[in-house]
């Protein structure tokens, strides 16, 4: 199937990026704190394997396509904390408005524990997702999922 041809591409490439960067690069791009990535790049391996991983690695140096997406990464500018903080706080609501806030926190749960910083990030946006009724997915609040 063309689909799952292209999705395995897909998530090779990401996966091939993620292991041709250093944590602290991926880390400040993608505004992770390092445990974060370190279980990324962890899952990664367990998904993969560490053999895999490390030819993944190696191909990765290699791809005109990693290369130029980790170049295209390398010279975007810095973010603050602040700034990366929130991206991922827009990003978090943007799938609890999607997914509901029992699946949303279903994926979260899989990355505990947390750090104190995601802790206070998910209380705010159980909070936040109640106050805007939130708590079932698109589908179930338009009635779509009969």
């Amino acid at each position: 199937n063309v689909t799952i041809i292209s999705l395995l591409l897909v998530m090779a490439t990401s996966a091939g990026i993620v292991a041709a960067f250093d944590i602290d690069d991926i880390s400040a791009f993608y505004g992770f704190e390092e445990m974060e990535m370190v279980k990324l790049n962890h899952q990664i391996k367990n998904l993969i394997g560490a053999k895999d991983f490390s030819l993944l690695q190696e191909l990765s140096l290699k791809d005109p396509n990693v290369l130029e997406t980790m170049e295209w990464i390398e010279n975007l500018p810095d973010q603050t904390e602040q700034e990366a903080e929130d991206q991922i706080v827009q990003f978090d609501k943007h799938t609890i408005e999607s997914m509901g806030l029992k699946g949303w926190l279903e994926l979260e749960e899989k990355s505990q524990p947390w750090s104190e910083k995601v802790q206070k990030r998910v209380e705010y946006l159980i909070k936040w997702a109640k106050e805007n009724g939130y708590e079932k997915s698109k589908m179930e609040r338009l009635n779509l999922n009969k």
